[in-house]
């Protein structure tokens, strides 16, 4: 069987669940509920989340105030290990929202730390958007999460 790990935070189980169960031979192997061997696995998902910790990050912090205060220092430091050993390794790995940026920062890419005037406070319980479109994607998902304040700015290699 093979096997996913991942960092899978308990509020955003329910979004990936749908295709989960559609694909059941896949074995979710999340590190928040436990250790979570990438030596063992066959792929890696990162998901989407608070920050990077300005730890982990490659690139000075002018003004530390425009970062998330609830960062997760756990999670960040098994993700960078994962890539690392994922990448190592040659897996697959899909990344989603900061899982782009945790992607791209392991790779030597620095983020655009803050986006002006995106993270506003109305946005706080507006975070699922309807999609816009005549037509669905084929995996029929009709909203997207619009929480964003932070993007890649210069490409890791």
């Amino acid at each position: 069987m093979p096997k996913l790990a991942t960092w899978l935070r308990e509020k955003d189980e329910k979004w990936f669940q749908p295709f989960f169960a559609k694909h059941s031979e896949i074995e979710i192997c999340n590190a928040r509920k436990g250790q979570v061997a990438i030596a063992d696995a066959d792929g890696l998902l990162l998901t989407g989340g608070p920050d990077i910790a300005a730890d982990f990050l490659k690139q000075p912090v002018p003004d530390p105030s425009v970062l998330d205060p609830d960062v997760d220092l756990v999670r960040d430091r098994w993700e960078f290990a994962a890539v690392d050993a994922a990448l190592a390794r040659g897996l697959p790995v899909l990344a989603i929202c900061k899982g782009m940026q945790l992607l791209n920062v392991a790779l030597g890419g620095t983020l655009k730390l803050d986006i002006p005037g995106h993270k506003l406070p109305e946005q706080k319980d507006n975070d699922i958007q309807p999609l816009r479109s005549e037509t669905k994607a084929a995996h029929r998902f009709d909203k997207v999460n619009s929480s964003h304040h932070q993007a890649v700015d210069r490409l890791g290699t």
